[in-house]
């Protein structure tokens, strides 16, 4: 049953042309939902990448909602529309339809039955631009419209909330019904597993009312507090009470850890923080089902077939380039250029400077080739079809994250690798650099200058045992580098300067450009000083040493 305090029935109003345009709206809703509502008519397959989410969501505590999650709740559902829907299946809300409306809600309709009247539900819900889960759910996990009207809420930018069994219901963990582990709610929030405690003390009792599911991200949410996930990965506390969070340790993976501190204010005019990254911490959690990386005995390092010329950023000269165009066969080849290590403002034309520089040395056959969801990387057979072709592909610079979230585990990143393997070229220059070996650095969202972030330690592996970074000596980058290589002794550590570049066949990396590179050995005791090298120098990157 939908309570709104609106008399039932579309023509009773007496004004037949607002009832014209219910209809309407019901009619073009309906059509809308057909995608969304085949969907959620199945049981969703596990991601089998880690993507940002749409819309916001919100977890809160089993005590009373703090006013300041109220109201970045109502900000979260935006300018025009401030529309909720509560859902409330075991007895009176909580919190009051007054009391969203004293925090800024336009209209509050409250539904405290399981939906029979389709019109009613679907006029509610696509007017909504956020819903409040007081309830455990499950009785509407199998109510296909309702699930597809709850996604097409966050399709259009608003926000799931909830407290308690609420906000169970939204990430869809599983809960003991009838002495079976069953999903119940949404999984509105990927590898996501809500506790109602602290950390220290959820250890203390681990019979929680979770389960003992290890795997996934544990969100640890006192009574007072709540997690904000906004902006597709961005995580923050609001509350009085801190939040902790876990990915528990496995396959030999140590457990990761922290606490989000929470604020008990909020200012509408300003955005929630970004305290913590999403994504992040759901790719840590998947990398635990495997094996640790990196492996203690590091794999052999080398390029089996085909070339890897890698750049140390801030421009790459003429020399590199035809260096490039010469490993893919010369200029009548085919290329593709990678620009999705940059972000591009939605609605513009994505650019790529090293498809304007090939093609400004006389190669015709240049596309470019952007991603932002991994699925497009994976599926898009026009996509795929470009990289078949290719002789050789050059990827630009950017942050070395949104290269791994776009790409990492799609077809197209196996793609890479067979023209590796048919003796093609792959190039890159700053990020496109540093994700072609198998240990990533700078992968942290938040900023370039963490070296390494739990959850994006993974490159391509194009070349394997190495950790490679670029605007080396520039940015005195050594500084930071030299304390990783200590960590992992049994990695080859390579340093590329800016308007620098290492030409890889086989296992000898050639210097070009006007600056240097260093090469890190700390394997079995080895000197702590690098190895640097200039234009024309090769080294040995399997044997490690100079070739003389």
């Amino acid at each position: 049953m939908i309570r709104s305090g609106r008399r039932n029935g579309l023509l009773h109003t007496g004004k037949m042309e607002i009832a014209l345009k219910e209809i309407a709206l019901l009619l073009f809703g309906l059509c809308l939902l057909v995608p969304t509502f085949c969907q959620a008519a199945q049981e969703a397959p596990k991601e089998k990448f880690a993507r940002p989410i749409e819309g916001s969501r919100m977890l809160a505590g089993k005590g009373e909602v703090p006013n300041c999650v109220l109201d970045c709740f109502i900000h979260l559902c935006g300018t025009t529309s401030r529309d909720v829907v509560v859902v409330c299946l075991d007895g009176k809300p909580k919190i009051s339809p007054e009391r969203w409306k004293q925090r800024g809600a336009n209209s509050v309709v409250v539904i405290d039955k399981v939906p029979s009247d389709v019109e009613s539900l679907v006029l509610t819900l696509l007017k909504a631009k956020g819903v409040w889960f007081e309830s455990d759910a499950a009785v509407l996990k199998t109510h296909s419209l309702f699930q597809a009207l709850l996604r097409n809420v966050t399709q259009r930018g608003g926000v799931i909330g909830g407290s308690g069994a609420g906000a169970m219901a939204i990430t869809g963990q599983n809960q003991k019904i009838d002495d079976a582990a069953k999903s119940t709610g949404f999984g509105l929030l990927p590898d996501s597993i809500v506790h109602f405690n602290s950390l220290k003390n959820s250890l203390k009792n681990q019979s929680n009312e979770m389960g003992e599911s290890s795997a996934g991200v544990h969100w640890y949410v006192p009574n007072s507090a709540a997690l904000v996930f906004h902006h597709g990965r961005q995580v923050s506390a609001l509350g009085n009470e801190n939040v902790d969070v876990q990915v528990a340790g496995k396959n030999g993976w140590d457990e990761r850890t922290t606490t989000i501190e929470s604020i008990d204010a909020w200012d509408v005019g300003d955005l929630p923080s970004y305290n913590l990254d999403l994504l992040s911490w759901v790719r840590s959690s998947m990398d635990r089902q495997g094996a640790v990386f990196p492996p203690e005995k590091a794999p052999v390092t080398k390029v089996e077939k085909g070339t890897l010329i890698l750049q140390g950023g801030s421009g790459v000269d003429e020399d590199t380039f035809n260096r490039f165009i010469d490993a893919a066969g010369g200029k009548e080849s085919v290329f593709v250029c990678i620009p999705s290590a940059s972000d591009f403002r939605e609605g513009r034309e994505p650019n790529s400077y090293s498809a304007d520089k090939l093609r400004s040395m006389g190669c015709e056959n240049v596309t470019i080739l952007h991603a932002t969801d991994p699925l497009v990387a994976d599926q898009d057979k026009r996509f795929l079809a470009a990289l078949k072709k290719a002789d050789g592909i050059w990827i630009d610079g950017g942050r070395t994250y949104r290269m791994m979230d776009r790409f990492q585990g799609t077809k197209a990143a196996e793609l890479m690798r067979e023209l590796l393997e048919r003796d093609g070229v792959i190039g890159g220059s700053s990020a496109g650099c540093q994700v072609a070996g198998d240990f990533l650095v700078r992968g942290n969202p938040r900023t370039n200058r963490d070296l390494v972030l739990d959850g994006y330690t993974r490159g391509f592996g194009f070349i394997e045992g190495v950790i490679l970074d670029a605007h080396f000596l520039q940015r005195g980058r050594d500084e930071t580098f030299k304390p990783l290589m200590e960590k992992y002794p049994q990695m080859l550590g390579i340093g590329v300067d800016e308007k620098t570049a290492i030409s890889i066949r086989g296992s000898v990396a050639e210097v070009l450009g006007s600056n240097a590179v260093s090469f890190y050995d700390m394997k079995n005791g080895s000197s702590s000083k690098p190895v640097i090298l200039k234009r024309g120098a090769k080294y040995d990157l399997q044997k490690r040493k100079v070739v003389e």
